[in-house]
């Protein structure tokens, strides 16, 4: 693998979860909050463009829809492979689907029915998530075809998709809510879908081999590799670790908003100041998590990163309550601990699913779907959480509903490792 690959294959990932990390910050923040540009008539109010917990509840069902299709995107790419075609074309095909489901998902506004406010949410989030599978399942899968037999080739790649993931959180922190007040929300998701296309195509241009187990597994049924696939016992337990990771990580920059402008009064600048020192602090992570996991073992790794990180998330439901110094620094002393951990979950999670699929002779692409039908089920049980909390603070002004945000978070990173204890414990 050379230099010039890995860097297109962190450009394009950098790209494709940027988009979705712009819905998951901000999705429930323009549901409940009124945008000035769109017409509420004040900065003041709070005029919810549409029912908080109805979004949660749109965003989770579209997210049981997307779970449910991961396996048959990746057995339609495995169909595409089989018929001597590249992953990189497909990508090419599929790529446009994402951003301009990005752009109708928030195209919404105060002039419109509020009928059609709902139609278009939904038309957008059908388009995004269909055509972020499609994109992310084989994009993902190419890291098995980059590294061969290189183990630890592997592992720097499953480095770079990390930091992709932790790169796009900080540009969606940092860069993301100037977008949106300087052009508001529809035209700030426009503003970032041009770059993050542009970056999606260069993801697509990366120079893979096929390898001889990817040509041997495509002949195999799809639904008998499906089967085999969630009977491997450990396999979906080290996925429910990840299912639980992921789910946290969405809880906490859904909100992130909430928590800046409410526990610390910060304004919406404040999302930056808290989350962009985190996400400096995992990217530097990422350069010692390789020989952190070969010394320790990436499962104890894993155990131990979500042990603690589950804590410093239940730390944040207490900001601007108990404090050393001033909320703001402890705050972001706090959040600063959660980097390293963050880093290292996020990390190990490519090379722990390509391992498994290559242990079994399966396809990695296949893997990657099963993954992704786990994880992003719970992403939208996040939202939904998330959205119900919002419209009960918004009821009620009472920053309880925002406390219990991390709160929720924190406990399913400890809930999922007990859980995990539990049953690797039985099994041996």
């Amino acid at each position: 693998m050379s230099f010039k690959q890995g860097l297109l294959y962190f450009i394009g990932q950098l790209g494709v979860i940027s988009l979705t990390r712009f819905i998951f910050v901000h999705y429930v923040q323009y549901a409940a909050v009124s945008d000035p540009y769109q017409g509420s008539g004040t900065d003041n109010l709070i005029i919810p463009l549409v029912s908080a917990g109805i979004a949660g509840g749109i965003m989770f069902s579209f997210r049981l829809f997307d779970a449910v299709t991961d396996p048959i995107a990746a057995n339609l790419t495995d169909s595409w492979l089989a018929k001597g075609r590249s992953r990189q074309s497909f990508l090419l095909l599929v790529m446009v689907g994402a951003p301009l489901g990005l752009c109708l998902t928030f195209y919404p506004n105060f002039d419109m029915d509020m009928w059609l406010r709902y139609t278009c949410i939904a038309l957008g989030l059908f388009l995004f998530f269909v055509g972020y599978t499609l994109y992310g399942i084989p994009y993902w899968s190419m890291m098995d075809d980059m590294a061969g037999e290189d183990e630890n080739a592997r592992k720097t790649l499953s480095n770079i998709l990390g930091a992709g993931i932790m790169v796009s959180t900080g540009v969606c922190f940092a860069l993301t809510p100037l977008l949106i007040e300087e052009f508001g929300f529809f035209w700030g998701a426009v503003a970032l879908s041009f770059p993050c296309l542009i970056m999606m195509y260069l993801g697509a241009r990366v120079k893979t081999q096929k390898t001889s187990q990817n040509n041997e597994n495509q002949n195999v049924p799809f639904m008998e590799a499906l089967k085999a696939a969630f009977q491997n016992k450990k396999f979906i337990v080290l996925i429910g670790v990840f299912l639980v990771s992921q789910m946290s990580l969405t809880i906490i920059s859904a909100s992130s908003y909430f928590l800046a402008t409410e526990l610390l009064s910060l304004g919406s600048g404040g999302v930056a100041f808290l989350m962009v020192p985190v996400i400096g602090t995992a990217c530097i992570s990422f350069t010692v998590i390789p020989t952190i996991s070969k010394k320790l073992g990436w499962e104890k790794t894993i155990i131990w990163s979500a042990i603690l990180l589950g804590i410093v998330y239940i730390g944040a439901a207490f900001f601007g309550k108990v404090y050393i110094g001033s909320p703001k620094m402890s705050a972001l002393a706090n959040l600063i601990l959660a980097g390293p951990m963050i880093a290292a979950l996020i990390g190990l999670e490519g090379v722990a699913i390509t391992e498994s699929a290559r242990e079994q002779g399966a396809s990695v692409s296949l893997y990657f779907g099963v993954y992704n039908l786990m994880v992003k089920g719970g992403n939208g049980l996040a939202i939904l959480i998330v959205g119900i909390l919002t419209e009960r603070f918004i009821s009620t002004q009472d920053t309880l509903y925002i406390r219990l945000m991390p709160i929720f978070g924190g406990t399913f990173l400890l809930v999922g490792i007990l859980i995990y204890l539990w049953v690797h414990r039985k099994k041996t």
